[in-house]
Protein backbone atom coordinates (compact mmCIF):
# COMPACT_ATOMS: atom_id res chain seq x y z
CA UNK A 1 0.00 0.00 0.00
CA UNK A 2 1.53 3.43 -0.67
CA UNK A 3 0.18 7.17 -0.18
CA UNK A 4 0.68 9.55 -3.42
CA UNK A 5 -0.74 12.81 -4.17
CA UNK A 6 -3.03 12.91 -0.55
CA UNK A 7 -4.31 9.08 -0.98
CA UNK A 8 -4.06 5.54 -0.50
CA UNK A 9 -3.51 2.72 -3.00
CA UNK A 10 -3.06 -0.60 -3.24
CA UNK A 11 -0.74 -2.15 -6.17
CA UNK A 12 -1.77 -5.41 -7.60
CA UNK A 13 0.10 -8.14 -8.60
CA UNK A 14 -0.82 -6.83 -11.76
CA UNK A 15 0.58 -3.76 -11.13
CA UNK A 16 -2.48 -1.74 -11.12
CA UNK A 17 -2.91 1.01 -8.68
CA UNK A 18 -6.48 0.58 -7.27
CA UNK A 19 -7.68 3.89 -5.11
CA UNK A 20 -8.49 2.92 -1.15
CA UNK A 21 -9.77 6.57 -0.04
CA UNK A 22 -7.59 9.83 1.14
CA UNK A 23 -7.81 8.55 4.82
CA UNK A 24 -5.59 6.21 7.03
CA UNK A 25 -8.74 3.97 8.47
CA UNK A 26 -10.87 4.42 5.04
CA UNK A 27 -7.74 2.96 3.23
CA UNK A 28 -7.85 0.18 5.38
CA UNK A 29 -10.89 -0.97 5.89
CA UNK A 30 -11.21 -0.64 1.84
CA UNK A 31 -8.06 -3.11 1.41
CA UNK A 32 -9.73 -5.74 3.62
CA UNK A 33 -12.51 -5.81 1.41
CA UNK A 34 -10.48 -5.71 -1.74
CA UNK A 35 -8.25 -8.80 -0.37
CA UNK A 36 -9.69 -9.71 2.84
CA UNK A 37 -11.70 -12.79 1.63
CA UNK A 38 -8.67 -13.91 -0.11
CA UNK A 39 -6.94 -14.28 2.62
CA UNK A 40 -6.75 -17.59 4.60
CA UNK A 41 -8.44 -18.02 8.54
CA UNK A 42 -6.43 -21.46 8.42
CA UNK A 43 -4.59 -20.22 10.45
CA UNK A 44 -4.65 -17.49 13.70
CA UNK A 45 -1.65 -15.25 11.51
CA UNK A 46 -4.86 -15.12 8.69
CA UNK A 47 -7.33 -14.02 11.44
CA UNK A 48 -5.00 -11.74 12.88
CA UNK A 49 -4.47 -10.26 9.43
CA UNK A 50 -7.98 -9.36 9.07
CA UNK A 51 -8.45 -8.34 12.53
CA UNK A 52 -5.65 -5.62 11.62
CA UNK A 53 -7.12 -4.60 8.79
CA UNK A 54 -10.97 -4.36 9.34
CA UNK A 55 -11.24 -4.04 13.20
CA UNK A 56 -8.17 -1.92 14.85
CA UNK A 57 -9.18 0.72 12.62
CA UNK A 58 -12.37 1.41 14.05
CA UNK A 59 -10.48 2.13 17.52
CA UNK A 60 -9.71 4.83 19.68
CA UNK A 61 -6.10 6.29 18.60
CA UNK A 62 -5.15 4.58 22.03
CA UNK A 63 -6.58 1.65 21.78
CA UNK A 64 -5.22 1.11 17.99
CA UNK A 65 -1.58 2.18 19.05
CA UNK A 66 -1.61 -0.39 22.40
CA UNK A 67 -3.52 -3.32 20.19
CA UNK A 68 -0.38 -3.29 17.39
CA UNK A 69 1.84 -3.19 20.36
CA UNK A 70 0.15 -6.32 21.66
CA UNK A 71 -0.78 -8.24 18.53
CA UNK A 72 2.99 -9.14 17.25
CA UNK A 73 3.26 -10.90 20.86
CA UNK A 74 0.20 -12.62 20.50
CA UNK A 75 1.18 -13.91 16.71
CA UNK A 76 5.11 -14.98 18.11
CA UNK A 77 2.69 -18.15 20.35
CA UNK A 78 -0.22 -18.17 18.50
CA UNK A 79 0.19 -17.28 14.96
CA UNK A 80 0.81 -20.78 13.21
CA UNK A 81 -2.08 -22.70 14.75
CA UNK A 82 -5.03 -23.72 13.70
CA UNK A 83 -7.76 -21.24 15.09
CA UNK A 84 -10.06 -24.18 16.23
CA UNK A 85 -7.10 -25.99 18.10
CA UNK A 86 -6.63 -23.23 20.59
CA UNK A 87 -7.57 -24.19 24.08
CA UNK A 88 -8.75 -22.28 27.12
CA UNK A 89 -5.40 -24.43 28.39
CA UNK A 90 -3.34 -22.76 25.89
CA UNK A 91 -4.28 -19.52 26.87
CA UNK A 92 -3.94 -20.13 30.58
CA UNK A 93 -0.43 -21.41 29.63
CA UNK A 94 0.33 -18.15 27.61
CA UNK A 95 -1.41 -15.68 30.27
CA UNK A 96 0.54 -17.30 33.35
CA UNK A 97 3.87 -16.89 31.55
CA UNK A 98 3.01 -13.47 30.47
CA UNK A 99 1.60 -12.60 34.09
CA UNK A 100 5.37 -13.60 35.09
CA UNK A 101 6.51 -10.37 33.51
CA UNK A 102 3.85 -8.15 33.72
CA UNK A 103 0.31 -9.24 35.66
CA UNK A 104 -1.22 -5.81 33.65
CA UNK A 105 0.56 -6.82 29.75
CA UNK A 106 -1.16 -10.19 30.65
CA UNK A 107 -4.59 -8.98 31.06
CA UNK A 108 -4.51 -6.65 28.29
CA UNK A 109 -3.38 -9.32 25.82
CA UNK A 110 -5.99 -11.95 27.03
CA UNK A 111 -8.51 -9.05 26.03
CA UNK A 112 -7.20 -8.33 22.55
CA UNK A 113 -6.98 -12.15 22.30
CA UNK A 114 -10.63 -12.11 23.09
CA UNK A 115 -11.63 -9.59 20.94
CA UNK A 116 -10.23 -11.05 18.44
CA UNK A 117 -11.21 -15.07 18.86
CA UNK A 118 -15.03 -13.42 19.00
CA UNK A 119 -14.30 -11.44 15.52
CA UNK A 120 -13.49 -15.00 14.54
CA UNK A 121 -16.53 -16.72 15.55
CA UNK A 122 -18.32 -13.85 13.30
CA UNK A 123 -15.55 -14.83 10.57
CA UNK A 124 -16.44 -18.42 10.63
CA UNK A 125 -13.17 -19.61 11.70
CA UNK A 126 -14.22 -21.02 15.50
CA UNK A 127 -17.15 -21.66 17.24
CA UNK A 128 -16.74 -20.49 20.18
CA UNK A 129 -13.92 -18.29 22.44
CA UNK A 130 -11.90 -19.98 24.79
CA UNK A 131 -10.76 -16.91 26.55
CA UNK A 132 -14.23 -16.64 27.91
CA UNK A 133 -12.85 -19.45 30.34
CA UNK A 134 -9.98 -17.80 30.79
CA UNK A 135 -10.42 -15.34 33.67
CA UNK A 136 -8.15 -12.09 34.24
CA UNK A 137 -5.12 -12.13 36.69
CA UNK A 138 -5.56 -10.19 39.78
CA UNK A 139 -4.19 -6.78 39.34
CA UNK A 140 -2.71 -4.58 42.58
CA UNK A 141 -5.26 -1.16 42.57
CA UNK A 142 -3.16 1.70 42.01
CA UNK A 143 -3.29 3.94 45.20
CA UNK A 144 -1.43 6.61 44.67
CA UNK A 145 -2.93 10.39 45.15
CA UNK A 146 -1.44 13.84 44.38
CA UNK A 147 -1.55 16.02 47.47
CA UNK A 148 -2.11 19.88 46.62
CA UNK A 149 1.39 21.13 47.93
CA UNK A 150 2.76 17.57 45.11
CA UNK A 151 0.63 19.28 42.21
CA UNK A 152 1.42 22.60 43.04
CA UNK A 153 5.28 22.03 42.75
CA UNK A 154 5.24 20.40 39.43
CA UNK A 155 2.43 22.69 38.37
CA UNK A 156 5.63 25.49 39.04
CA UNK A 157 8.31 23.59 36.62
CA UNK A 158 6.05 22.88 33.79
CA UNK A 159 6.11 24.83 30.81
CA UNK A 160 2.95 26.98 29.79
CA UNK A 161 1.42 24.29 27.45
CA UNK A 162 1.83 21.30 30.32
CA UNK A 163 0.45 23.69 32.74
CA UNK A 164 -2.78 24.01 30.45
CA UNK A 165 -2.80 20.21 29.94
CA UNK A 166 -2.69 19.65 34.10
CA UNK A 167 -5.07 22.49 35.06
CA UNK A 168 -8.20 20.89 32.60
CA UNK A 169 -6.84 17.42 33.94
CA UNK A 170 -7.66 18.28 37.13
CA UNK A 171 -10.70 20.51 36.57
CA UNK A 172 -12.37 18.35 34.20
CA UNK A 173 -10.85 15.37 35.11
CA UNK A 174 -10.82 13.63 31.28
CA UNK A 175 -8.46 11.48 30.17
CA UNK A 176 -5.24 12.49 28.25
CA UNK A 177 -6.35 11.07 25.08
CA UNK A 178 -9.40 13.29 24.98
CA UNK A 179 -7.48 16.36 26.05
CA UNK A 180 -5.53 16.47 23.54
CA UNK A 181 -8.18 15.74 21.42
CA UNK A 182 -9.63 18.70 22.47
CA UNK A 183 -10.25 21.30 19.61
CA UNK A 184 -11.48 25.05 19.70
CA UNK A 185 -14.95 23.93 18.66
CA UNK A 186 -15.20 21.77 21.73
CA UNK A 187 -15.64 25.32 23.41
CA UNK A 188 -19.14 26.19 23.72
CA UNK A 189 -21.32 28.59 25.36
CA UNK A 190 -22.32 26.08 27.91
CA UNK A 191 -19.04 24.69 28.61
CA UNK A 192 -16.70 21.87 26.98
CA UNK A 193 -18.70 19.65 24.65
CA UNK A 194 -17.03 16.65 23.76
CA UNK A 195 -17.79 13.04 23.15
CA UNK A 196 -15.19 11.05 25.13
CA UNK A 197 -12.81 8.47 23.14
CA UNK A 198 -13.77 5.34 25.59
CA UNK A 199 -16.85 5.69 26.53
CA UNK A 200 -18.48 7.03 23.36
CA UNK A 201 -20.13 9.14 25.76
CA UNK A 202 -21.54 13.01 25.31
CA UNK A 203 -20.01 15.42 27.72
CA UNK A 204 -20.40 19.03 28.60
CA UNK A 205 -18.63 20.22 31.30
CA UNK A 206 -20.48 23.24 32.51
CA UNK A 207 -18.74 26.47 32.79
CA UNK A 208 -16.57 27.66 36.27
CA UNK A 209 -14.78 30.91 36.62
CA UNK A 210 -11.91 28.56 36.99
CA UNK A 211 -12.60 26.81 34.18
CA UNK A 212 -13.29 29.46 31.80
CA UNK A 213 -9.76 31.52 32.77
CA UNK A 214 -7.99 28.10 32.07
CA UNK A 215 -9.14 27.81 28.55
CA UNK A 216 -8.63 32.13 28.27
CA UNK A 217 -4.82 31.29 29.31
CA UNK A 218 -4.55 28.72 26.70
CA UNK A 219 -5.33 30.45 23.86
CA UNK A 220 -3.39 33.28 24.80
CA UNK A 221 -0.44 30.79 24.31
CA UNK A 222 0.86 31.14 20.98
CA UNK A 223 0.60 29.68 17.90
CA UNK A 224 -2.84 32.35 18.25
CA UNK A 225 -4.19 30.64 15.20
CA UNK A 226 -5.03 26.62 15.58
CA UNK A 227 -7.31 23.74 16.10
CA UNK A 228 -5.80 22.29 19.28
CA UNK A 229 -6.13 23.90 22.63
CA UNK A 230 -3.46 21.77 24.01
CA UNK A 231 -1.01 22.00 20.88
CA UNK A 232 2.75 22.33 19.99
CA UNK A 233 4.62 25.41 18.42
CA UNK A 234 4.00 24.57 15.04
CA UNK A 235 -0.11 24.41 16.41
CA UNK A 236 -0.61 20.37 15.84
CA UNK A 237 -1.66 18.01 18.25
CA UNK A 238 0.71 15.94 20.45
CA UNK A 239 0.72 12.45 19.75
CA UNK A 240 0.46 10.42 22.72
CA UNK A 241 3.94 9.48 22.72
CA UNK A 242 5.62 12.81 22.16
CA UNK A 243 3.39 14.09 25.17
CA UNK A 244 4.67 10.96 27.73
CA UNK A 245 7.95 12.04 26.94
CA UNK A 246 7.64 15.94 27.83
CA UNK A 247 5.68 14.48 30.90
CA UNK A 248 8.35 12.35 31.77
CA UNK A 249 10.66 14.71 30.90
CA UNK A 250 9.13 17.14 33.97
CA UNK A 251 8.61 14.13 36.45
CA UNK A 252 12.76 14.13 36.04
CA UNK A 253 12.81 17.09 37.14
CA UNK A 254 10.62 17.34 39.70
CA UNK A 255 12.40 14.30 41.11
CA UNK A 256 15.80 16.42 40.41
CA UNK A 257 14.88 19.28 41.97
CA UNK A 258 13.39 17.17 45.60
CA UNK A 259 9.93 19.07 45.17
CA UNK A 260 8.10 15.40 45.19
CA UNK A 261 9.02 12.19 47.14
CA UNK A 262 7.47 9.89 44.64
CA UNK A 263 6.45 10.02 40.56
CA UNK A 264 2.91 10.08 39.38
CA UNK A 265 1.82 10.04 36.40
CA UNK A 266 -0.45 12.10 33.98
CA UNK A 267 -3.23 9.75 34.37
CA UNK A 268 -3.16 10.34 37.82
CA UNK A 269 -4.47 13.76 37.87
CA UNK A 270 -7.82 12.44 36.78
CA UNK A 271 -7.74 10.75 39.93
CA UNK A 272 -7.17 13.39 42.07
CA UNK A 273 -9.75 15.41 40.21
CA UNK A 274 -12.42 12.45 40.81
CA UNK A 275 -10.79 11.95 44.40
CA UNK A 276 -11.47 16.05 45.65
CA UNK A 277 -15.05 15.77 44.83
CA UNK A 278 -18.05 14.30 45.21
CA UNK A 279 -19.17 10.72 44.65
CA UNK A 280 -22.01 11.56 42.85
CA UNK A 281 -19.87 14.12 41.14
CA UNK A 282 -17.32 12.57 40.46
CA UNK A 283 -19.07 9.37 39.02
CA UNK A 284 -20.95 11.79 36.11
CA UNK A 285 -17.72 13.82 34.85
CA UNK A 286 -15.97 10.49 35.16
CA UNK A 287 -18.28 9.34 32.24
CA UNK A 288 -18.67 6.08 33.97
CA UNK A 289 -22.34 4.09 33.62
CA UNK A 290 -21.47 2.32 37.04
CA UNK A 291 -20.17 4.30 39.90
CA UNK A 292 -18.20 0.87 40.83
CA UNK A 293 -15.71 1.85 38.83
CA UNK A 294 -15.66 5.14 39.42
CA UNK A 295 -15.25 4.49 43.23
CA UNK A 296 -12.89 1.54 42.79
CA UNK A 297 -10.24 2.64 40.40
CA UNK A 298 -10.20 6.81 40.58
CA UNK A 299 -11.47 7.77 44.02
CA UNK A 300 -8.33 7.47 46.29
CA UNK A 301 -8.53 9.24 49.15
CA UNK A 302 -8.73 6.99 52.57
CA UNK A 303 -12.30 6.39 54.26
CA UNK A 304 -12.63 8.64 56.93
CA UNK A 305 -14.66 6.95 59.72
CA UNK A 306 -15.03 8.04 63.48
CA UNK A 307 -14.16 5.84 66.70
CA UNK A 308 -17.29 4.74 69.36
CA UNK A 309 -18.22 7.30 71.44
CA UNK A 310 -18.87 5.79 74.51
CA UNK A 311 -20.38 8.38 76.01
CA UNK A 312 -23.63 8.09 74.41
CA UNK A 313 -25.93 5.23 75.05
CA UNK A 314 -25.36 2.08 72.59
CA UNK A 315 -28.35 1.38 70.41
CA UNK A 316 -28.98 -2.34 69.83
Amino acid sequence: MYHQHGGYYFVDHSGKWNNLGRSYPDALRNLAVLVGDAGSLNTMNGVFDRYALEVIPTKAPRTQIDYRKQLPLLRAVFGEVPPREITATHIFECRNKRGQQSVVQANREKSLLSSVMTKAIEWGAVSHNPCKQVPRLAEKKRERYIADDEYSSVHALATPMIQIAMDLALLTGLRQGDLLGLEKRHVTEEGIDIVTAKTNKRLIIEWSAELRAVIDRAFGISPRVRQFVICNLQGKRYTSDGFRTMWDRLMRKAAESKVITARFTFHDIRAKSLSDDSAAAATIRSGHTDPKVTNSIYRRKPTRARPLDRTKPQEY
